[in-house]
Order: structure tokens, then sequence, then C-alpha cells
């Protein structure tokens, strides 16, 4: 069980035969409108499964996007800044996943066991040093199921200081407003052939921003920000897209 890989994703409208919905929405829109975020928030809803194969309540999330292409996001690669910004993951996605639980989780070539999990019972996300001895700081984020061994759906490894180099995750302020977000490079994995970092940007749709740094720019795609009304749940819209792409590619093997 993968969890919610394979529910469509399809944006919110009003008909003009659900009054009573589009009002609802107009509403919940004016309260965004009015909030003092320098975001603007896209509405995504992915409706529940099947109900003989449907293991998580409907998910209603929001991702938060900086406004408009005028804000510039500059790299953060000081070890201190790195270091509160990972805190601020933390808080973020622990106040987002309130449940502590303990797990294994498997990967290609391997896993690790007993893992100190956080989760709302639908998505899970850990926090770890790397086995390996390399410098990096895990960031994994998947589903939950029944099965043994939990899969990661994608992995924003962050590193202690400077530039990202190989892992896929990294910090950028916006230098308008102050706020830090945690941002993916877009390679996504997983041991499958299809699933790699072109193929998510062509299929996904997301928007590739550009984050400035003295020895080059980088870019990469919004995760979450770490503050605000969007921090945390935004990261868990991400891993939906992300569950979604692979779950697209193994259909097509399937119909192949």
């Amino acid at each position: 069980m993968q969890g919610p890989e394979d529910w469509p994703r399809r944006d919110v409208r009003c008909s003009e035969r659900a009054p009573l919905l589009a009002v609802g929405i107009a509403v919940f829109a004016g309260f965004l409108v009015q909030t003092d975020s320098p975001h603007r928030h896209s509405l995504t809803w992915f409706p529940k499964r099947r109900t003989s194969d449907r293991t998580a309540a409907q998910c209603l999330v929001l991702r938060a996007l900086p406004a408009g292409d005028a804000h510039m996001l500059l790299l953060v690669d000081a070890a201190d800044d790195i270091a509160k910004a990972q805190r601020q993951l933390e808080e973020c996605m622990g106040n987002v996943l309130p449940t502590v639980i303990i797990r294994d989780v498997g990967y290609p070539g391997g896993g690790q066991s007993n893992l100190k999990l956080h989760t709302d019972g639908t998505q899970w996300y850990y926090r770890g040093d790397a086995p390996d001895g390399c410098k990096r700081t895990l960031n994994w984020f998947g589903f939950m199921s029944k099965d043994t061994l939990l899969s990661i759906t994608v992995e924003i490894n962050t590193v202690p200081q400077g530039r990202p180099g190989q892992v896929a995750g990294f910090f950028a302020r916006d230098t308008d407003t102050g706020l830090v977000y945690l941002l993916h490079s877009g390679r996504v994995g997983g041991g499958m052939r299809g699933v790699g970092k072109r193929r998510f940007l062509e299929w996904s749709k997301e928007q590739i921003r550009e984050v400035a740094h003295g020895r080059g720019p980088l870019e990469g795609l919004i995760v979450t920000p770490l503050s605000g009304s969007g921090a945390g749940r935004s990261a868990l819209n991400y891993v939906g897209v992300v569950a979604q792409f692979k779950q697209h590619v193994r259909d097509e093997k399937a119909r192949a």
C-alpha cells in the first residue's frame, strides 16, 4: 500500500450548479487575501480513493509560494543559519505531523530500523544524520502503510554548510520578506527506470526558482516556507505531487 499516489489531482473550482460551495470558497479565499502573509496560495484537493482501498481521509493542503517573480531568493549557506533553518523545518513538520511513532524504513539496497517518525496517520517525516558518515542531514518524507518497511517518497537532505553539492535539498531566504524556504532540486529517485529530475519537472509543471549565490546561481522548487500559515503543509502537498509522479510512471510501465 503506497498511499495516495494514484489519487487524481485537480484544482477546486465552483460550478454554477453549486452556489453554496462557491460562496464558501469565496469566503475562504477572502480570508487568505486578508492575511498578512506575503504569499499567494494555491488550493489543491486530493479526493478519496475507492471505499474498498481507501487508506486516509480526504486531504486538503495549501502550497505557499512567493508572490510574483520579483522576489529574489538568496542561498542560506552559513552553518549557523542552516542549523537554524533545519530546526525550523523540524518544528513545522512536527506541528503538522504531531504523532511520533517508531518504524522501519527501507530503500533500494538497504534500510534502517527503529526510526522515530512524525506522522498524521497518512504521511510521515524523518529527520536524521547520514549513517555513512557523510556530512548531510536526512529529511525523508513518505506515506504510511501496513508494510513491514515504509518506503521513502522523496529525500530532501541538506548539508550543514555551503552549497548543497550532491544533495537535493537546500534553504533560501527571500531578500524582500526575510522568509526562509526549503527547496528541492527536483531530483527524484527510487530505483525505478523513468523516474528522474527531467521527467519529473516536465510532468509536474512545478515552478523552477532561481536562487542567487556568490559562486553562481542554483535552481530549485519551493517545498515549504519555514514560518507562516503554509509552513509544513506545503511540504505535504509537494510530497503528494512526487508520489503521484511515481505512480504515473508505474502506470505507464503497466500499460506498456
